[in-house]
C-alpha cells in the first residue's frame, strides 16, 4: 500500500511540476505541490485574491510590498492590462530571483529587490529558516540569518511616477515602518484602498499592534473592513480579533483600508 501511495504521490508532484513549467511559474525548492496548484489555481489565499479580482481594474497603478515569489504580482499584472503598472518590492535575494523568472516577459510590472520603510540606505533583514514568506525586518527569536538590505520610502519611489490606486502590503511587521515613510500618500485625498496583512506577533515585536495600525490609518480618512468569503467586505473593524475567529486563525487576518 505504502509502494502504491508513493508511486502516486510521485505523479501528482510530476504532474503539478510540469504544470507550473508550463505556466512559467517557479516555486521555491521546499514548496509542497498542493500550495503550488492553489497558486497556479488563482486560489492563494482564495478570499484575498477574489478581493482583488474586484477592486482592481485596468489602467490602475498597484504596489505589491513584499512581493514574495510574485503570486500577487502576477495576479495584478494581468488584471491592470497593458495600460496599467505593476511595481513589486522584494528585498529577499532568494525570493527576488524567483520573482524575476515569475515576471519575465510583464511589460507593465517593475520588480524591486528593496524593502520598504521609512527610511533609504540600508537595514536589517532576517531570512527565517524554512519559510520564505516569513523574512522580516523585525528582530525575531525564530531561527534566522541577519543581513543587510537596500530600503527605500514609497514617497520618494512614486514621487515621479504618478498616483497609486492599489496597495499590497505584507511584510511580516515592517507595516507601520512603511506606513511612515508613505505619509504624501496616504495624506492625499483621492481613492486608494490598502489591503494589509496583520500579525499580532510581529507588530507587538515591532513595538505596536493591529488596533494602532487601524486607528492610525483611520486619522487619515480610512475606513478598516475585514475580508470575507468571495472577497466580501465585513462591516468596519477596529482589531482583527473578531475576524481571526471568522477565519479560524491565531496568527494573522488579512485587512482592507479604503478611502
Amino acid at each position: 500500500m505504502n509502494s502504491i501511495k508513493a508511486v502516486v504521490k510521485a505523479a501528482v508532484v510530476f504532474v503539478v511540476n510540469t504544470w507550473a513549467q508550463f505556466a512559467e511559474f517557479s516555486f521555491p525548492s521546499k514548496y509542497p505541490w498542493q500550495w503550488k496548484v492553489e497558486m497556479l489555481r488563482d486560489r492563494y489565499e482564495k478570499d484575498t485574491t477574489d478581493l482583488f479580482k474586484k477592486i482592481i481594474k485596468p489602467g490602475m497603478t498597484v504596489l505589491d510590498v513584499g512581493g514574495h515569489i510574485g503570486y500577487f504580482t502576477r495576479l495584478f499584472s494581468r488584471l491592470v492590462g497593458p495600460s496599467g503598472h505593476v511595481y513589486a518590492f522584494e528585498p529577499d535575494p532568494y525570493n527576488f530571483s524567483l520573482l524575476k523568472k515569475n515576471t519575465e516577459g510583464f511589460s507593465n510590472t517593475r520588480i524591486v529587490n528593496t524593502a520598504v520603510s521609512d527610511t533609504e540606505g540600508t537595514i536589517d533583514f532576517y531570512e527565517i529558516e524554512d519559510s520564505t514568506g516569513c523574512h522580516t525586518t523585525v528582530p525575531t527569536n525564530a531561527p534566522a540569518r541577519k543581513l543587510s538590505v537596500n530600503a527605500l520610502m514609497l514617497d520618494s519611489f512614486m514621487k515621479e511616477r504618478g498616483e497609486v490606486d492599489v496597495i499590497k502590503m505584507d511584510i511580516e511587521g515592517g507595516e507601520p515602518r512603511a506606513l511612515l515613510g508613505m505619509e504624501r500618500i496616504l495624506s492625499s485625498e483621492r481613492p486608494l484602498r490598502i489591503v494589509m496583512e496583520l500579525q499580532p506577533d510581529a507588530l507587538a515585536r515591532a513595538g505596536t499592534s493591529s488596533a494602532a495600525v487601524i486607528a492610525s490609518l483611520k486619522q487619515k480618512g480610512f475606513e478598516a473592513y475585514g475580508i470575507l468569503r468571495g472577497g466580501v467586505k465585513s462591516a468596519p473593524i477596529t482589531d482583527i480579533t473578531g475576524l481571526q475567529l471568522y477565519e479560524g486563525k491565531t496568527d494573522y487576518a488579512n485587512v482592507l483600508f479604503e478611502r
